[in-house]
């Protein structure tokens, strides 16, 4: 028989670990463990340090949510209240049978007044009048009562001086003269113009209409803002009234200023145009229900020293 082979193990030989290898893995291992279990308490740590913070910080522990009731609304009808038209009629008054209760303990009666008899005239003879009493005027001590007349005054004398007015006395006297010649004036043109103005031509400016009321009223303070008395007039004391013809068209632009009567001063004239002129932007539109399509006013305008002017129409 052939022997059969001898087949032998084929075997690795590892180097043996030596005593310094095996001293670093367990060193290794210890660290790691050591390093897990320090990540570990860092992380507790974290956690511990919010939950503290969060819970002194005054937003406590999270409210659980607390389901409220439902709300039950109630429905009531509002009472109706009688209305005034709605009240009932009032009573009708019944007439009295019976007399009123007496309220007075008792009835009392006025005394009738007396008076001295007298003793009555006569037939024909006439009643006698009665006596005046005078009495003496006590006379003064000292100075005698002149009854005779006045002493001439001397030759080279001077009379007495008349009493000094003040200035608000010749202010209300120059108001009062102005105001005379003004309502003189407008009676004399409102006789002058009456043709026109009858035909519905024209109208004065305080006319009462109620189409034209709140046109008018912006009228007269747009001018008043613009209007202003000359100081060359002032400085040379004139004043007077001027009566203007306005005609202005549904636009309220005006469209021409005729001077009917003139004040007596071209600047106190020119001023009053002007200031009809500039205060245009004021006027706005004519009411939609005004049927014409301009407008023509009759206006005067009043200078007066020491005042202001003042815009009037015929009463």
């Amino acid at each position: 028989m052939v022997p059969a082979p001898d087949i032998g193990y084929t075997r690795t030989l590892l180097p043996a670990p030596t005593q310094g290898t095996a001293l670093l893995t367990s060193r290794d291992r210890r660290q790691h463990k050591l390093f897990v279990a320090l990540v570990l308490l860092s992380l507790l740590l974290h956690l511990l340090l919010a939950v503290f913070v969060e819970y002194w910080s005054g937003s406590g522990p999270p409210a659980t949510a607390t389901t409220q009731p439902p709300l039950e609304v109630d429905l009531r009808q509002i009472p109706v209240r009688p209305r005034e038209l709605d009240l009932p009629p009032p009573p009708t008054e019944t007439t009295r049978t019976r007399p009123a209760k007496r309220l007075a303990p008792d009835d009392r009666q006025v005394e009738r007044e007396r008076a001295p008899v007298g003793t009555t005239p006569e037939e024909g003879q006439p009643n006698r009048p009665a006596e005046t009493v005078t009495r003496p005027a006590p006379a003064k001590s000292g100075v005698p009562a002149a009854t005779g007349p006045p002493s001439p005054t001397r030759p080279g004398t001077l009379p007495a001086p008349p009493p000094a007015v003040s200035r608000e006395q010749l202010l209300a006297s120059s108001s009062q003269a102005a105001r005379n010649v003004a309502a003189e004036q407008v009676r004399e043109w409102r006789q002058k113009l009456r043709e026109e103005v009858e035909r519905g031509e024209a109208i004065w400016l305080d006319t009462e209409k109620d189409l034209l009321v709140s046109f008018f009223k912006r009228f007269r303070d747009g001018i008043y803002l613009v209007w202003h008395y000359p100081q060359a007039a002032a400085a040379r004391g004139e004043d007077g009234i001027c009566l203007l013809k306005i005609t202005i068209n549904r636009a309220g632009i005006v469209e021409d200023v005729q001077i009917i009567d003139s004040s007596g001063s071209p600047l106190l004239d020119e001023a009053a145009v002007a200031a009809v002129h500039n205060a245009t932007r004021y006027y706005g539109y004519l009411p939609a229900s005004y049927p014409g399509e301009t407008l023509t006013i009759f206006a005067f305008f009043q200078y007066q020293l020491g005042g202001r002017g003042f815009i009037y129409g015929a009463d």
